[in-house]
This record gives structure tokens, sequence and C-alpha cells, in this order.
């Protein structure tokens, strides 16, 4: 699959297929992390079959300037960065990430796949630069994270399930933006 077929790397929001994105809307945005990834994961586990991850991610600086400039923890290398960069999903080193890396993630390996690391570092800690897709063949979306604390979501086929992931994000932590 060529990711660039569906997704415009220079605004994702102008993608041909763009339907929508959630945000975080409460106080504690690693909170909101924890939740917005619960929730896709358990999507991703109803919607079953095999997910795809293309990124580009890289860290912008060496762990010293994680630390320094975007205050980063000791426990976040533990709990984050670790999983991250050990399942490829995060490159070291920023020259690496100009092509895609092309993941597999069977039967919604969510966590240990490093996946659920590599989009709590885009969504709360920042610090990476590239991009991040994954994309559900049951569902035929690509989900991204981003730095408001959600997910963007762009329909890979006309008939698709976004309207069933915005069903999931319908709460009061959550607003669900759709395309208009």
């Amino acid at each position: 699959m060529d990711i660039s077929r569906y997704v415009d790397l220079h605004s994702y929001s102008s993608s041909k297929g763009f339907v929508g994105y959630v945000e975080y809307v409460g106080e504690n945005p690693r909170s909101g992390t924890d939740a917005a990834l619960d929730i896709l994961e358990r999507f991703l586990c109803l919607a079953s079959g095999e997910s795809i991850v293309f990124t580009t991610l890289a860290f912008k600086g060496s762990k010293r300037s994680l630390k320094r400039v975007y205050g980063y923890e000791e426990a976040d290398f533990r709990a984050y960065v670790e999983p991250a960069v050990g399942s490829e999903m995060v490159s070291k080193c920023y020259d690496d990430s100009c092509s895609f890396r092309v993941l597999p993630l069977i039967n919604g390996n969510f966590r240990d796949s490093g996946l659920r690391s590599a989009c709590y570092i885009v969504m709360a800690l920042d610090g990476v630069a590239g991009h991040l897709f994954i994309f559900s063949r049951a569902a035929s979306v690509i989900f991204y994270p981003h730095d408001d604390t959600g997910f963007g979501v762009i329909a890979v086929e006309k008939d698709n399930l976004s309207s069933v992931l915005f069903d999931f994000f319908k709460t009061d932590s959550f607003k669900v933006n759709l395309k208009k």
C-alpha cells in the first residue's frame, strides 16, 4: 500500500478521504492520551484483522535534549521511549526517518508492538518529527495521532467504519470534529 495515495503528507486534513478528528477536552493531557489510546485499542480489537503501521517518526534530539527542551522524565524513557525505539516505531536518528518503515500489527498487538508508546510520545510528550499512520484494513480507515491529544481519521474507501470509531469517542472527555 502506498500511503501517499491516501494521505496528503503536507496537510492531513486536506487528504481526499479526510473524515474528521477527535481531541481531548479535559485538563490532564497525559490521562487524556491514555484514554484516547484505550479507545483506539478497543476499536482495533473489535475491528479485528491486520493493521499496518507506517512511520517515519524520529526523535529531534538526544536524551539530554529531550529532558531539557521537552521536559522528559527518566520514567518517560522507560515507559515510552524504550518500547517505541525497540520496536522501530520511532528512530533514534532523525537522518534515518526519510522513508516509511512499514510494520504489521497483527491481532491488535497494540501495547507489545511499541505502537501505544509511539502514539503517546506524539500526543503527550513531543520531541519527535515525522509521520505515524495506522491503517486498519477491516475498517478501511487510516488513523493518525496528533498533538491535540486525539486521532485524525482518513477513509480509504467509501464503505468504512469511521462513524463507529467516532461513536467510541462520544464522551465528555473528547470532542468529535467531523469534516463539513
